[in-house]
């Protein structure tokens, strides 16, 4: 799978929109990962990504669902149940419908969780490239970091061993990047 930049998601997403319509069902996903992040800070802001992250919210059938993601094979990636925190009454707490300008979606609604939940599911991993991400990228300069914190710390009251978790680098992230929580 080639890199995507933020015109191609969007591409992806009018697509599977399209998909949708053909199939006659409905689908409302919330897309995380770095498809989230470029339709938040844009492709000069933040790196290409290899896919579309997403849970589904809602959906007509599952067959019909299974075949429009058989449409567009290794685009776009289900999480089903990670990432595991924030959960989905948390997540859509915190964040809107994506609606892009000039392209009513017919078919597809897309849940976009703020800018802060998505900072949340990079320091509650253990990938390094999430933390690579949040010591190079703008994306705690966009945060609210008052309230990322507190997330961050309902979020340690979910896990039982945090050990491994990138939000140990909370406050060396923090440093590095110049930027204070309070």
């Amino acid at each position: 799978m080639k890199e995507m930049s933020l015109e191609d998601v969007i591409r992806e997403l009018v697509v599977l929109d399209l998909i949708c319509q053909e199939e006659n069902t409905n689908l409302e996903i919330a897309l995380f990962g770095g498809a989230a992040i470029l339709i938040h800070l844009g492709d000069t802001d933040f790196r290409a990504t290899r896919d579309i992250d997403f849970r589904v919210e809602n959906y007509t059938s599952e067959e019909k669902l299974n075949k429009i993601m058989e449409a567009k094979p290794g685009v776009f990636q289900r999480l089903g149940m990670f990432p595991e925190f924030p959960d989905q009454a948390l997540y859509r707490e915190h964040g809107d419908l994506f609606l892009l300008e000039g392209i009513p979606f017919e078919n597809l609604k897309i849940f976009l969780p703020d800018i802060e939940m998505l900072a949340l599911s990079k320091l509650v991993s253990k990938r390094g490239k999430d933390l690579e991400d949040l010591k190079t990228k703008p994306i705690l300069d966009e945060c609210d970091l008052e309230l990322l914190h507190s997330y961050l710390e309902e979020a340690k009251t979910y896990f039982f061993n945090t050990s491994e978790f990138n939000l140990h680098e909370w406050d060396d992230i923090l440093a590095e990047r110049g930027l204070n929580k309070n």
